[in-house]
C-alpha cells in the first residue's frame, strides 16, 4: 500500500504535467494539487466535517508546505497556497 508521500510525488508528478491532480483517499480525504502561475495550491476536504488536525499536519508534511504558509479554511476544506 502506498504512502502518503508516495501519493503526494505521485500527485505532483501529474499536477506538473496537467497542472492539477485530484485523489480521493479511503475514509473520504479528498486531496487536491494545482500547479499554475508560479504557485502550487493544495487543498484537502471531506465531504462533511474539515479534515483533521493530524490529517493536516501529515499532508503538509508529504506534500512540503512550507511552515509560513498561511491555510484558508472552510467548514469542509482547508487550502495552502505557496510560491513554486
Amino acid at each position: 500500500m502506498p504512502t502518503i508521500t508516495d501519493v503526494a510525488r505521485d500527485m505532483e508528478r501529474r499536477a506538473v504535467k496537467n497542472g492539477v491532480c485530484q485523489v480521493e483517499l479511503t475514509r473520504g480525504l479528498r486531496l487536491q494539487l494545482v500547479i499554475c502561475g508560479g504557485y502550487r495550491v493544495l487543498s484537502l476536504s471531506r465531504p462533511a466535517v474539515l479534515p483533521s488536525v493530524e490529517e493536516i499536519g501529515i499532508c503538509r508534511k508529504a506534500f512540503a508546505v512550507p511552515p509560513d504558509a498561511q491555510p484558508a479554511m472552510s467548514s469542509t476544506e482547508v487550502t495552502y497556497r505557496w510560491p513554486t
